[in-house]
């Protein structure tokens, strides 16, 4: 039974108290009426056909006049509204989860995924329930943002199941003008983003680490840089910190642009970056790590002078068999990197033989 009518069961069973005798009925019809009467003030109906005429006590028909409630009935009425709704909390799309689910799909075009194949790929979205994920697929539909094979259940059409969904070009244009201030709001949101920087944060990384990692062979290698800021700590004391957490700002920046879809980076420390590059050789990261710092070098902050980063590569598993090697050779090569005068690139010299290690 439902929990409003097993409540207003019980209401309707229990002794009247002096002074408030209360009634309410549940009517099953095409116009269900809530009414409550009392001897202490007027009775209403709510959502009645027009017809019915106020009186004190239960309300009779050939009349539509309006009524005044008392403070003690309007929150009685609240209450059992309230309770009408329990078994039913999720209303209206989640318009963030929308449009995380039109990017993965614009991604993802022309392949079409299920739902299972969404959740998978959003995982900062598992505690959704099933029917708030269906709710955002259901109005992007509506909006004709993405087409697929739906499930639909009913008169009002219900939707149950989505498979071999696609985005259509509405919706491809739509996902390109609001990408990225939806990136911005999702990591202000997140719990894995940097507050300071909009980076991916070290929790992130980790978590990613391992994913990405137990995936990685040598048909998709994964590849790390890990870089800093040189002489970082020269800024802060000669500029400040404000100004120093404004060069952080700004070099995570630059370097999230120079990525683009290739990889991630996030801030690991201080002034220490990570990024992780999915299906990347070793000698690609190499590259792209000597652009990064071509770029930031040739890049002018305000109120600093030049500033140059230096950087560490590894790649599993062309260096390293396990992710925490790979950080480790990485982290070494940086090391080398700032010793023999920053703003340059050293890549891990070892390499990993499967045959040597049987």
């Amino acid at each position: 039974m439902p929990i409003i009518l097993t409540v207003l069961k019980r209401r309707m069973d229990s002794p009247k108290q002096p002074g408030h005798e209360a009634k309410v009925e549940k009517t099953f019809s095409d116009n269900p009426q809530i009414v409550i009467g009392s001897n202490n003030f007027q009775t209403v109906n709510f959502g009645q056909p027009s017809g019915y005429q106020q009186q004190q006590g239960p309300l009779k028909a050939n009349s539509s006049a309006s009524l005044k409630l008392s403070e003690d009935a309007k929150a009685e009425v609240a209450y059992s509204l309230q309770l009408a709704v329990i078994d039913d909390p999720v209303t209206r799309h989640d318009e963030v989860l929308a449009s995380q689910i039109l990017s993965i799909l614009d991604d993802a075009f022309p392949a079409k995924l299920s739902l299972q194949e969404l959740k998978m790929g959003l995982p900062d979205f598992v505690r959704r329930t099933d029917k708030e994920w269906l709710l955002a697929i259901d109005a992007l539909n509506k909006m004709e943002f993405i087409d697929g094979t739906f499930h639909r259940l009913g008169s009002n059409k219900m939707l149950l199941g989505a498979v071999n969904l696609q985005i259509t070009e509405a919706g491809k244009e739509h996902a390109r003008q609001t990408r990225s201030e939806l990136t911005a709001y999702i990591r202000s949101e997140s719990p894995y983003s940097d507050g300071l920087t909009d980076s991916l944060n070290r929790r992130r990384f980790e978590r990613d680490l391992l994913s990405f990692s137990s995936r990685a062979d040598r048909v998709q290698p994964l590849s790390l840089i890990m870089f800093d800021i040189d002489r970082f700590k020269e800024v802060n004391d000669r500029y400040g910190h404000e100004e120093g957490d404004g060069l952080l700002r700004e070099i995570a920046s630059l370097v999230g642009t120079l990525l683009g879809k290739r990889g991630e980076c996030y801030r690991t420390g201080g002034d220490e970056f990570s990024i992780l590059l999915p299906n990347h050789t070793l000698a690609e990261a190499e590259a792209l790590a000597k652009r990064m710092c071509e770029v930031v070098s040739d890049s002018r902050f305000e109120r600093t002078d030049q500033i140059t980063v230096s950087a560490g590569v590894a790649s599993l598993p062309e260096t390293a068999i396990e992710s925490q090697n790979m950080i480790r050779d990485a982290d070494t090569a940086l090391y080398k990197a700032k010793k023999d005068g920053g703003n340059r690139v050293y890549v891990c010299s070892k390499r990993y033989d499967k045959s040597a290690a049987r």
